[in-house]
């Protein structure tokens, strides 16, 4: 999940630098550009991915980071290093991503030697408690874990000679025999028949064309069915119902990103406009609630204000208003006059 909320915000990190790399999640992976201020580059860029974790609750770990060159070309070793931290990080042969060894020249016989290392030790585990499990019992056991890790990311084996992968043909005939309990060089091919299981070589080709088939007709993600493109002749051929598909072009998808970026770009900017507007809008209606809220408590004081001096001025006037005299009377009112007094 933090891969994915940190992808988009990486790559404009990248981009803002001018540089080609692609961040995903907190690890950083990238072309090297043959120039002298790469490694400037780099280090800014891993900078401003230090200082956006660390504005996020996060943390990148100079002891964990690795840098690791793929030249395009057979040329001497570069003597590059990047600083993260007050820490130099130095060129290394291979590196682990996503539980896959890589290495600077791609053969992936780093990763090969410790699948094969992993994997024997499961088998031997296995062979141990082999007598207390029946067939089924077993081919269950060496299916989802011996035979999981020879197909996890067995697409990136693809275009290998036979000799690299030889040794995870290997753990599959070792385990094949485990399954029946054979002895060490019994022949496997039936025992592969028997059990369904496709040849190392033949389940990586199979992982390559389905995940094709899956980009172009079945559900699979963005980034893959952009990278698939079907084949159209000028006119009728043979081929033509083959199915083919166009080689991916590199430079194409960078294009294709680009402008996908700026019109995210141009998506934003007209969000934030709208955003402000609708602010700006929500703000002068606010201000107009409020005077209209001003004028009425302005009012409602005057009319409270009114009353109280109504209301002083006829007690004053209550209290000051003389009294009337007569004649006689010597201050005091004058007596109410007896009923037929007047008559």
């Amino acid at each position: 999940m933090i891969r994915n909320l940190a992808e988009k915000p990486m790559k404009k990190l990248n981009k803002r630098r001018g540089s080609t790399a692609g961040a995903r999640g907190y690890e950083l992976q990238g072309l090297m550009v043959k120039d002298t201020t790469a490694s400037a580059r780099i280090s800014a860029c891993l900078a401003d991915i230090s200082s956006w974790m660390t504005a996020h609750q996060l943390n990148l770990n100079p002891s964990k980071t690795e840098l690791l060159i793929m030249p395009g070309d057979p040329s001497p070793a570069q003597d590059l290093a990047i600083s993260l931290s007050n820490s130099m990080i130095s060129p290394t042969a291979s590196a682990r991503n996503l539980g896959v060894t890589m290495d600077n020249q791609l053969s992936f016989s780093s990763h090969v030697t410790n699948v094969t290392r992993s994997c024997r030790f499961l088998l031997y585990n296995i062979r141990r408690i082999r007598p207390f499990l029946s067939t089924q019992a077993t081919q269950v056991l060496v299916q989802s874990l011996v035979i999981s890790r020879l197909d996890y990311c067995n697409s990136l084996l693809a275009g290998l000679p036979l000799n690299a992968i030889r040794p995870l043909q290997m753990i599959q005939n070792a385990a094949a025999r485990l399954v029946f309990n054979l002895p060490k060089f019994s022949h496997t091919t039936p025992l592969l028949r028997s059990l369904h299981w496709l040849p190392v070589a033949a389940r990586i080709r199979f992982k390559t064309l389905m995940l094709a088939y899956k980009a172009k007709n079945g559900p699979a993600p963005s980034y893959l069915k952009a990278l698939v493109t079907p084949r159209t002749a000028p006119r009728l051929l043979r081929s033509t119902s083959t199915a083919r598909l166009v080689p991916p072009s590199l430079r194409e998808k960078e294009e294709e990103e680009e402008e996908e970026e700026e019109e995210e770009e141009e998506k934003e900017e007209e969000e934030k406009e709208s955003q402000e507007e609708e602010e700006e809008v929500e703000e002068e209606e606010e201000e107009g609630e409020e005077e209209e809220d001003e004028e009425e408590e302005q009012e409602g004081e005057e009319e409270e204000k009114e009353v109280r001096d109504r209301t002083v001025t006829l007690s004053i006037y209550l209290s000051v208003r003389p009294s009337v005299r007569l004649p006689g009377t010597a201050g005091q009112f004058p007596a109410r006059p007896e009923e037929g007094a007047g008559k």
